[in-house]
């Protein structure tokens, strides 16, 4: 084994050997950290000072037994100090066995007096309550008195007994931290030690990096000179690179991640994105409209390195549809964003015109029916609560036989235009087929939804839908009111379900009228 290869060993070793102790030490500065937090902190062992409060209770009932026996108190104070009492020593009881520090095999004293006193009250409530008379209640504060004594001895065996077994605790407690400040002990021994290792090897590496800096050197300049041809090399790759990017159908920019420096860029997409100084810094969200998904792109970069096919709005300046793909590179030791795209902006107009042809009702100007049941269904999913109106225009039939189709697709257009103007915030408006409509109103009570449903027969029966030079209808509309606090399914369809029948009502009592469902 040659001198590079044992001292490589050695390194490894020592690499390995620090970070066992990095973990020890850290190990102990945790310990040491630890347990001197719990020395400045008191102790939560409150279990005296909640036989204290017991004790206080206790003479507070032989307090309020000699008043009451000189009759300076009455029989509530009394009653309302011992069920007091009682509260206080079963919370003290259960707060013993919650905290672990107190058990029944280890202090049978103080759950059996604890007990003993429990039921010693309890059977002084059940005379307070079963006497109303005063010399019962007298014989009961004696009896208090009589009995006091004993209580106070049963009270101080228990925290007697309570005493030592915290004193036992903390004998258990001072044991424990003398162990853990030994370990911390030898773990500092071991750090000293593994110092003194450590310098020893700093100074046999110093010798050798002498040695491995003069072979550096000479090797350095064997790599100027094949450095040298290898620039020469990349140069003309570089330019033929330029040339076919240049001439590329697609759009390409390369800049680094850390400063936006472009690195290349062709002509095409310099004009695109309107750039006139490509020495300024360019990041992400200088290509991405959207800032929100310029950080969902930067997220998916940094993830998986690569992204294909990502279609959105790019250019800060003039936004137009691209498909843009993407790879995290590294160049010149830096990371680096390659991206390029193609214009979609033709085929997204398209698309959005086929869009809207496909939800819209040509002749009203609103949604079809497809379109409206949809987007309603997902108002409904997240408005707290809606209304649904439904609208058929009375006699409309007789307006076509009378006037002529013409003059009824004058009236659905007009309906449609009527609708649209009155600038509701956040309605919904849809023709449904023939003469039928819906309008959904999300954020409304059942109240307004009826006054805006007499609003809306109001507003159509004063409204003058024009034919002809000289021919002006007048039609009324009759309404279908439904709102989803009536409601046990919440769905467009059941919605339209009830509104329905409610509209039936409506046209077969006359028309021209607004009935709730």
């Amino acid at each position: 084994m040659n001198t590079i290869d044992s001292r490589t060993v050695i390194s490894k070793f020592l690499t390995i050997l620090v970070a066992i102790i990095m973990v020890v030490t850290g190990w102990a500065l945790w310990l040491a950290d630890k347990e001197g937090t719990s020395l400045s902190t008191p102790q939560q062992h409150d279990e005296l000072w909640q036989m204290y409060s017991v004790g206080n209770q206790l003479e507070q009932i032989r307090h309020l037994a000699t008043q009451f026996i000189s009759n300076k108190t009455g029989r509530e104070q009394l009653t309302r100090g011992l069920a007091d009492s009682l509260v206080l020593i079963e919370k003290t009881r259960s707060d013993f066995l919650a905290s672990g520090a107190l058990t029944n095999r280890d202090n049978p004293v103080v759950f059996k007096g604890l007990d003993v006193l429990s039921s010693t009250i309890k059977t002084w409530l059940l005379r307070t309550q079963s006497h109303n008379d005063r010399a019962p209640m007298l014989l009961l504060a004696s009896d208090i008195l009589k009995e006091h004594e004993a209580n106070h001895e049963q009270l101080l065996a228990m925290m007697t007994d309570i005493h030592r077994t915290m004193s036992a605790h903390l004998d258990q407690d001072r044991l424990s931290l003398k162990n853990r400040f030994t370990s911390v002990r030898w773990v500092l021994y071991s750090c000293f030690v593994f110092s003194i290792l450590l310098f020893l090897k700093l100074l046999l590496d110093i010798r050798f990096f002498r040695k491995i800096n003069i072979y550096l050197s000479e090797l350095n300049e064997r790599l100027k000179n094949d450095i040298n041809v290898k620039t020469s090399e990349l140069r003309n790759e570089r330019q033929l690179l330029l040339e076919v990017i240049e001439a590329s159908p697609c759009e390409v920019v390369l800049f680094t991640e850390a400063t936006g420096k472009i690195l290349l860029i062709n002509k095409r997409f310099s004009r695109r994105l309107c750039l006139t100084d490509v020495n300024q810094p360019f990041m992400v969200s200088d290509l991405v409209f959207d800032p929100k998904k310029a950080k969902e792109l930067i997220v998916d970069l940094d993830t998986h390195g690569a992204v294909d096919d990502w279609e959105g709005m790019i250019s800060v300046r003039s936004p137009y549809w691209s498909s843009l793909s993407a790879r995290k590179i590294l160049i010149d030791n830096q990371k680096a964003y390659l991206f390029w795209s193609f214009d979609l902006s033709v085929h997204k107009n398209l698309q959005d015109k086929l869009q809207l042809l496909a939800n819209t009702d040509m002749l009203s100007g609103i949604y079809n029916r497809r379109a409206f049941m949809q987007k309603a269904d997902l108002i409904i999913k997240t408005a707290g609560s809606c209304g649904l109106l439904m609208l058929d225009i009375d006699n409309f039939k007789h307006i076509n036989d009378t006037y002529g189709h013409a003059a009824g697709d004058t009236v659905i257009v007009g309906f449609g235009e009527l609708l649209k103007s009155l600038n509701i915030n956040n309605a919904l408006y849809g023709r449904l087929g023939g003469e039928e409509f819906a309008v959904l109103l999300p954020y409304i009570s059942q109240e307004r939804l009826l006054a805006q449903a007499e609003e809306f027969r109001m507003l159509f029966a004063e409204y003058d839908f024009v034919c002809d030079e000289d021919v002006i209808i007048h039609a009324t509309v009759s309404i279908g009111a439904v709102h989803t606090s009536s409601m046990t399914e919440r769905n467009i369809s059941a919605l339209l379900s009830v509104a329905d029948k409610a509209l039936y009502v409506a046209k077969t009592t006359g028309k021209n009228k607004v009935v709730p469902g």
